[in-house]
């Protein structure tokens, strides 16, 4: 993961091989009753989205975004 991570999606490419190989290690644990996937990366939505994840996905880039507004506007998130 690391490697795909430094070698490829840092860069700005990624190959369908990593796609397929992070859908798989989500089906996997989608197997163990997983119930969601945290992109804890900022890097992963590259390789990572709706179309090619079976279980439901929380881009940590896009809640941090909505956090930060949220904040802005003083709308308290409790």
């Amino acid at each position: 993961m690391h490697a795909i991570i430094t070698d490829e999606l840092i860069p700005g490419s990624v190959s369908e091989r990593s796609k397929d190989y992070f859908a798989a290690l989500i089906e996997r644990y989608a197997d163990r009753q997983v119930d969601g996937v945290i992109l804890g990366c900022t890097e992963l939505p590259l390789a990572i989205d709706d179309h090619n994840s079976c279980l439901p996905l929380v881009d940590s880039v896009v809640a941090l975004a909505d956090a930060a507004v949220d904040f802005a506007l003083g709308i308290d998130a409790g």
